[in-house]
């Protein structure tokens, strides 16, 4: 299956992501949250792309407001996430390994929602 146009601006956003999280000294963080928005989306699993569209990002932006590379790195995961969305169809494969992947990266993102929800109420908040 051939990557749609819409998914390859989502791993360039996703790429951005990286870079931008790394100039902000977030670590590993921004590469595994972009990662599992990438494999999510090239997977076509639209829980992960909301996830991230709906919890990662605006998580992120509440924490990295003082950051400006930080703030950039969030608004580059919710532009991957919605590029993903849009060209996620009909949902894709229907194989074994294609749902495998959808639930690790729902899984990943979900987790780190839930992490950084934490981080936001007891640090920012």
């Amino acid at each position: 299956m051939e990557p749609a146009p819409a998914h390859l601006v989502g791993i360039g956003c996703a790429l951005g992501a990286v870079a931008l999280g790394l100039a902000a000294g977030t670590g590993a963080l921004l590469p595994i949250l972009a990662g599992a928005v990438a494999v999510g989306g090239l997977a076509r699993a639209r829980v992960a792309s909301m996830v991230a569209l709906l919890g990662v990002a605006p998580l992120l932006a509440a924490i990295g407001r003082p950051d400006a590379a930080l703030l950039g790195a969030s608004v580059c995961i919710a532009a991957a996430a919605a590029a993903m969305l849009a060209g996620a169809g009909d949902g894709g494969g229907r194989g074994d390994a294609a749902l495998a992947l959808r639930v690790l990266s729902a899984a990943v993102l979900l987790v780190s929602t839930s992490l950084l929800l934490a981080f936001v109420l007891l640090y920012v908040a």
